[in-house]
Formats: structure tokens, C-alpha cells, sequence
């Protein structure tokens, strides 16, 4: 079964971090975010993906490349114009002849998936939604199911209007039939109006609620959410560096001078340099590649590339070059 990512968003709630740097492959946990989601993909089956990019679409195909490195394959379908979420599939019909899967870019999850697609083939569905649930759905996709199926859907209600606890996850296993009922121009987003329609329509949609770890990491407070969680040990997906002591991880080619303090937990990435006298913790994570300058005190922030991302929940740009290195 394929996999279509759908990865061409600008990630305007994360700016200025995503400036330069599409959401996609914006690093957590010292690796892209996507490379996490590939990874774990492939550990239950999925080999074959193809990435719906448009953003900074050329930064992604060089970071991941045709996908060998991961042991997997990838092929690219690029938007010139944004198409939304269900438009975009449009350019990839000729690649899609069976039931495929369809994942958002900007999710880290370690659900399992098998159970889900085993109901949706038994039961010859033409989409499933895949939920999980939240006791706030206002920043989701509401979803009221009756008989398995899904009866409405509300995109972001507010408090009165939430039909049940079950959010849309932003995953997805559609038969290609249902492609032709995407219009031929302009943009068409999946939630907002592709499952309106399908439903306007009485086509019947299954839901498939999942088990696990889950999170959209989409917004600065969910981000340091899921920094948290992880090294909290909430989500059940190995945390790609070295314990060197309980909850501080460590990646390769780090230099830490002399006087350094490290209060746990904290991350640091690859071929990171902390200079002298430095505090680092706790709950810091600093991506790789970053020098820390002398007289440091790093904690509450997520560093990541040229931004410091406070775990309040407030964005600080911050150029490290001047403050930290």
C-alpha cells in the first residue's frame, strides 16, 4: 500500500522558524520531522511513498532525497499553486491505483495502523477517517459517529458546537475512485470540504479510532508539547541519540568545555559545541549544529536553527549568532 504525506504546507503558525525552513523537515528530536514519520511507517510495512510537496519544495527533496537512505522510496509530486490537502491529490491519480494511505505532514505519532486498514478493506470502505480522543476539539476536526460510520463533521467547533470527543488525525485510507470527485481547479482542502462534500453526497465514511501517541506539532506550544512527551517517555518511538545519563541525550560529535553544567532532562543534537561555564537544562533541546557561547544559561527553550523557541508558548527571534555563539 502507498503512502501519500501531504507536505507542501507553509507552516504559517510556526514563522519565522519556518521562513527558511519548510514544517516537514523541521528538526525534532535531532532528526526531520518527517523522517520520523517515514521511519515509523516502514516499521509496519510501508515502503512506498509519494511526498505532495509545494513550500520550499526543493529544500525537502534534498534533505530525503529518493528515500534509499531510509530503506524506502520516494517520489515527489510538486504544486507550482497551492492546491489545498484534497486538491493536490489531483496530480497524483496516475500513481494511485488501489487503496492508499494519507498521513499530514505535520504529525508524530506511534500509533499502529494494521487494525484499521484490515476494517477498512473487510468492509470494502471507499475512506476512513482515523480518530483518536480529546476531551477539547477546538483546534481539530470534530467527527459524531453512528454505526461505525461518520454521520457529521465539524472542522474546529467551538465548545457548543463539539458533536463527541473523537478528533480527525489528519489520516486517512481512500480508495482512488473517490479522486474524481475533487474538482478539476483551484484549491480543495480534505477537511473543509472534500468530507463535507462526500458526505452531501450520503457516501458512506468509516472511522477507525486509534490507540497511541498522537499530536499535530503544528502551533509553538504543541511543538514543545511534544518535546516534552517524548523525553518524558510518553510517546513509544526510541529517541534517535544516547542516554548518556538519565534524560540527557546526547548526539554525535558534541564538544562540551570545561564548567559546563548539565540539569536533566535535556537533548542536545549533532556536532553541537557548548563553550565554558554554561548551564543547559533543564527541559532544553538544542538542534544540531549550534554553538553555544560562554555564560550560557539554556532552559525552558527549544533552539532550533536560528530561533529560540520558549516552552510558554512564545516565539523569540533571537539570531544565536548574536546571543549564543
Amino acid at each position: 500500500m502507498k503512502v501519500v504525506i501531504l507536505a507542501g504546507g507553509m507552516g504559517e503558525r510556526l514563522l519565522p522558524i519556518t521562513e527558511n525552513c519548510p514544517k516537514p523537515i523541521i528538526p525534532i528530536i535531532n532528526k526531520p520531522a518527517l523522517v520520523h514519520t517515514i521511519l515509523h511507517l516502514k516499521s509496519q510495512g510501508f515502503t512506498e511513498f509519494i511526498l505532495q510537496t509545494h513550500y520550499l519544495n526543493r529544500m525537502i527533496q534534498d534533505r530525503l532525497k529518493d528515500g534509499e537512505d531510509l530503506g524506502v522510496s520516494i517520489q515527489y509530486i510538486v504544486e507550482k499553486d497551492r492546491l489545498g490537502t484534497a486538491g493536490c491529490l489531483r496530480l497524483s491519480k496516475h500513481l494511485l491505483n488501489e487503496t492508499f494511505l494519507i498521513v499530514s505532514g505535520d504529525l508524530i505519532f506511534d500509533c499502529q495502523l494494521k487494525d484499521s486498514i484490515e476494517k477498512h478493506l473487510q468492509t470494502e470502505s471507499l475512506l476512513t477517517i482515523c480518530t483518536i480522543d480529546r476531551n477539547d476539539c477546538e483546534s481539530y476536526g470534530n467527527v459524531f459517529i453512528k454505526n461505525g460510520k461518520v454521520i457529521k463533521f465539524i472542522e474546529k467547533p467551538s465548545k457548543k458546537e463539539q458533536l463527541s470527543s473523537k478528533i480527525n488525525t489528519g489520516i486517512y485510507l481512500m480508495d482512488p475512485s473517490l479522486i474524481r470527485m475533487i474538482p478539476e481547479e483551484g484549491e480543495f482542502d480534505f477537511s473543509k470540504q472534500f468530507i463535507p462534500l462526500l458526505l452531501s453526497f450520503g457516501i458512506p465514511i468509516q472511522h477507525s479510532n486509534l490507540a497511541g501517541y498522537w499530536i499535530d506539532f503544528g502551533t509553538p506550544r504543541r511543538y514543545c508539547e511534544l518535546l516534552l512527551d517524548w523525553i518524558s517517555g510518553r510517546i513509544s518511538i526510541p529517541i534517535p541519540v544516547t542516554e548518556v545519563l538519565p534524560n540527557i541525550f546526547i548526539g554525535k560529535e558534541v564538544k562540551i568545555k570545561n564548567h559546563v553544567k548539565l540539569i536533566p532532562p535535556i537533548i542536545i543534537g549533532d556536532r553541537v559545541t557548548i563553550n565554558e561555564n554554561c548551564v543547559i537544562g533543564p527541559n532544553a533541546f538544542i538542534s544540531s549544529n549550534m554553538k553555544v557561547k560562554k555564560d550560557t544559561h539554556i532552559s525552558d527553550q527549544a533552539i532550533i536553527n536560528q530561533f529560540t523557541l520558549k516552552i510558554e508558548n512564545h516565539i523569540n527571534e533571537k539570531i544565536l549568532v548574536k546571543d549564543l555563539i
